[in-house]
């Protein structure tokens, strides 16, 4: 009896640590390192003078990259979002507005990933799987929401600090 009564309270246990045991998300910042590749990724475009010529230089190189986009950037130059799809390339989330994602509400949060995952799906078409924070600032909130929208969280290895002033 001491055992079956021993039995049952692991089994209770075991079970209520499973249930109620946080899951850790992890962003992704490299690949396989076995592998001679690289990975070109191009941030808050789409941009109407930067990306057309960054696709005609990848286009010539036979290079592909992926473009995290800004939601209101998809909006005010759709056209330009639908040619980087059309291209071949990657379509990430880079947020809607660019802000920093640990700063904001709960609400804030789901509309900065979900209402840009919305945007850059309703404008080209595609769903997009990767998902980036800008300024690289994130926390558990926000790889679970990207993790929510079926998004893992791409982060870099190398910058190239163009965006200080020279």
């Amino acid at each position: 009896m001491k055992y079956r009564i021993a039995f049952g309270i692991l089994l209770i246990l075991l079970f209520s640590s499973l249930l109620f045991a946080q899951v850790i998300l992890k962003s992704i910042s490299f690949g396989d390192r076995s592998k001679k590749e690289i990975t070109l990724t191009f941030d808050d475009g789409p941009h109407p003078v930067m990306t057309p010529q960054i696709l005609k230089i990848l286009k010539a190189q036979h290079v592909p990259a992926t473009f995290f986009m800004i939601g209101q950037q998809v909006k005010k130059f759709p056209t330009i979002a639908l040619m980087v799809r059309k291209s071949g390339n990657e379509i990430g989330v880079h947020s809607l507005s660019h802000v920093n994602l640990k700063l904001v509400s709960d609400g804030r949060l789901e509309e900065e990933i979900g209402g840009a995952q919305k945007i850059i799906k309703s404008y080209t078409g595609i769903e997009s799987l990767y998902f980036r924070p800008p300024y690289g600032r994130y926390d558990q909130r926000i790889l679970a929401m990207a993790d929510k929208y079926g998004m893992k969280t791409i982060l870099w290895e190398a910058d190239a600090y163009d965006y200080f002033p020279k």
